[in-house]
């Protein structure tokens, strides 16, 4: 029983780690904002900080547990 509950961490940490590493690349970051801004659980509002408040492309929440916002350049 103990080993099951492992081995299903284990694979969800790797997926976890691989789904963020796709997002990071398909668009390049330019600023990172410290922790907030909605992340992990309100992401629109991560979006909107970046478009409207400091005029970028849009943001989205990156890291290992999503908890930084980051905004890409136009």
């Amino acid at each position: 029983m103990r080993l099951s509950v492992v081995l299903l961490l284990v694979l969800l940490a790797v997926s976890l780690n691989m789904t963020s590493g796709a997002e990071e690349k398909s668009e390049e970051p330019h600023l990172r904002v410290r922790r907030g801004f909605g992340c992990p659980f309100l992401r629109g509002y991560c979006h909107w900080h970046c478009k409207y408040e400091l005029g970028r492309r849009g943001g989205y929440c990156a890291g290992r547990f999503r908890q930084t916002c980051v905004c890409v350049m136009k």
